[in-house]
């Protein structure tokens, strides 16, 4: 969840496919993404952790192991995603500093 003092903004798994992402303003109570995730072709399973940054990124543990990284500014974008685990994602916020981690340069906010 993130709070910007005028808008709170939390993302969860997709009611119909927990495969997918939903992100809602709860301020304004509208949502903002619908089913982030939708293009991929590959099979993750279920959406395990979500970890919203300050960034406008979006962090996803799945069931298969894989994590993604979406850009979800305007519309949603993969920005990278990887295999590193054979089991389920459950726990992001032990990895620290995700620009580093992604191997994406790092963005001041």
């Amino acid at each position: 969840m993130l709070d910007d003092s005028k808008n709170i903004i939390i993302a969860v798994p997709n009611t119909l496919d927990p495969s997918y992402i939903d992100i809602y303003n709860i301020t304004t109570k509208n949502i903002l993404h619908r089913e982030i995730g939708r293009d991929s072709v590959e099979k993750t399973g279920l959406a395990m952790c979500l970890k919203l940054l300050p960034n406008h990124r979006l962090i996803v543990g799945y069931e298969s192991g894989q994590i993604k990284c979406f850009n979800i500014a305007f519309t949603p974008t993969l920005i990278k995603s990887f295999q590193h685990f054979t089991q389920p994602v459950f726990c992001l916020d032990s990895i620290g500093n995700f620009d580093s981690w992604l191997g994406l340069p790092k963005i001041i906010s």
